[in-house]
């Protein structure tokens, strides 16, 4: 029939225990990709802006959440896989990256955030799609230290941009 029902059952063991991680990814290279391109575009027009003169304080606040952004991916980079669930560091780096982008006033990472964070599982359950170097992957609690750290920072940098305006 045409609007029979499909059986789910026909799925293989595998395909049921990858985390779905496609907005995790998309943030994670959106953050790595977007600072590239701006530095790429914008960083002979600023070295001779330096040369003529200091810097606005618009133009410096932009280079700090540029810089702010690889900080960002770097975090996701280096996040273990296990850690990829609303138990794990994930979800609290991802609570923390939403006020962040908040503050920035990052509207596209706002969204992506949140769908990243929609996303995650409930707990772990199994292999990852994206495995990472394991050498390469620092600690959860370091992981949470530096993520409130840059965002202290942004925080603390954002406000002071608004006040000086």
């Amino acid at each position: 029939m045409i609007f029979e029902r499909k059986d789910n059952n026909h799925l293989n063991k595998e395909d049921t225990n990858k985390v779905q991680t496609y907005f995790w990814t998309l943030l994670k290279w959106y953050w790595l990709l977007v600072p590239s391109i701006y530095f790429l575009v914008k960083l002979p027009a600023l070295l001779q802006e330096i040369e003529a003169g200091p810097l606005s304080m618009k133009e410096i606040s932009t280079v700090f959440f540029q810089i702010l952004n690889y900080t960002m991916a770097a975090n996701m980079f280096l996040m273990a896989p296990e850690e990829l669930s609303k138990k794990g560091v994930a979800d609290k780096f991802l609570k923390i990256a939403l006020i962040q982008q908040f503050f920035v006033g990052d509207l596209i990472s706002i969204i992506l955030v949140a769908l990243a964070w929609y996303q995650l599982p409930k707990v772990f359950v199994g292999e990852v799609i994206e495995q990472g170097d394991k050498s390469a992957q620092v600690k959860p609690r370091t992981n949470l230290i530096l993520v409130i750290l840059t965002t202290l920072f942004s925080i603390t940098f954002a406000v002071s941009r608004m006040l000086s305006q």
